[in-house]
């Protein structure tokens, strides 16, 4: 398996309403717990990924919400899980999580975001079939992979996102996994991207493994998730209720490397990237304003984050970035 690190990032672009106010973002994120908190929760009996049923290592409380790290594979997942009908209510009429339903974001994030993980995924097929981006969101990603000659397909729960992907002229449809994979069940896709998908589910390795049977013979799917083992989430761990990005009331789990490479072969997926990014310099940076407050906007801070990837790239090259792309090729049928 190849390995990369680092991908430089405008943090001033990419997060640019959080960074013009940390503290609203954090209301935001409380409000959303306070909504979730309303709905029947049930206590989880197992890790989501390998089966181990020791559920005694409670590492964090976020906004509410307790995390539960397995023992085994170190995958992170909630305490009590919300039913999976209640998240995609949420989801559907959801204007604050889907914060990227905007011209500006949306050029930003196929220009800088997207297209290299593209780019990389090119790297690993011989031609321009069918793409499917899965929970794609505004379409940033899909509005790419057309132009460069894929057929792009799409679909997601949020309505306002599926709104402005089809104002892009994207096809793209407003369903879950389940429903989609039966309204188009003799449909074959040479490359499926789910970025950041995974953790927001309560069955992970299930819908891994319809995406196995919805890829052509040795297809490829690219993943794009939050990274457990590494600084960013060290850091909520101490200090939880000023995360702005991960372990929030939404995230169902959280992948380690060892949990996510787990379900990719429990799947019958072979690994061929695992690229390392994040966003934990941000993190570092979000935490320190909303604990000091006159931080935010002061000389210390611009010059920070001026030279952010700089410092963002010790994390990565030390192997706690807080996000893994993975590139996985389906296995042949035997």
């Amino acid at each position: 398996m190849e390995t990369k690190i680092h991908k430089p990032v405008d943090p001033k672009a990419l997060k640019s309403r959080a960074i013009s106010s940390f503290e609203l973002e954090q209301r935001n994120w409380q409000d959303v717990a306070s909504i979730l908190l309303k709905f029947k929760r049930i206590l989880s009996s197992a890790c989501l990924i390998c089966g181990n049923s020791d559920n005694s290592n409670l590492v964090a409380t976020v906004y509410g919400v307790d995390f539960i790290e397995c023992p085994n594979c170190g995958h992170l997942y909630q305490k009590y899980m919300i039913d999976e009908q209640d998240i995609i209510t949420f989801f559907k009429k959801d204007t604050f999580v889907s914060l990227h339903v905007d011209d500006e974001q949306f050029r930003y994030r196929l220009e800088c975001v997207n297209k290299p993980k593209v780019d990389e995924v090119l790297k690993f097929v011989d031609s321009k079939g069918k793409w499917l981006d899965v929970a794609c969101g505004a379409g940033e990603l899909l509005y790419y992979v057309k132009s460069i000659g894929f057929d792009a397909y799409g679909f997601d729960i949020s309505n306002p996102g599926c709104e402005m992907a089809k104002r892009y002229g994207l096809n793209v449809e407003q369903a879950d996994l389940y429903h989609y994979k039966e309204k188009h069940k003799d449909e074959k896709y040479d490359v499926v991207s789910m970025i950041g998908y995974l953790d927001m589910i309560s069955n992970p390795t299930d819908h891994i493994r319809t995406i196995n049977d919805m890829l052509n013979n040795e297809g490829v799917v690219i993943i794009d998730q939050p990274r457990y083992d590494s600084f960013a989430c060290e850091l909520i761990k101490i200090c939880p209720n000023t995360s702005l990005r991960y372990l929030n009331p939404l995230q169902r789990s959280v992948f380690s490397k060892k949990s996510l490479l787990k379900m990719l072969h429990d799947a019958n997926f072979e690994p061929l990237l695992l690229w390392g990014i994040g966003l934990d310099f941000y993190e570092l940076l979000s935490t320190m304003c909303l604990h000091i407050p006159s931080f935010n906007s002061s000389k210390p801070f611009n010059f920070l984050l001026d030279n952010y990837n700089t410092f963002q790239k010790v994390f990565d090259k030390n192997n706690v970035s807080d996000t893994m792309i993975v590139v996985a090729r389906k296995n042949k049928e035997k």
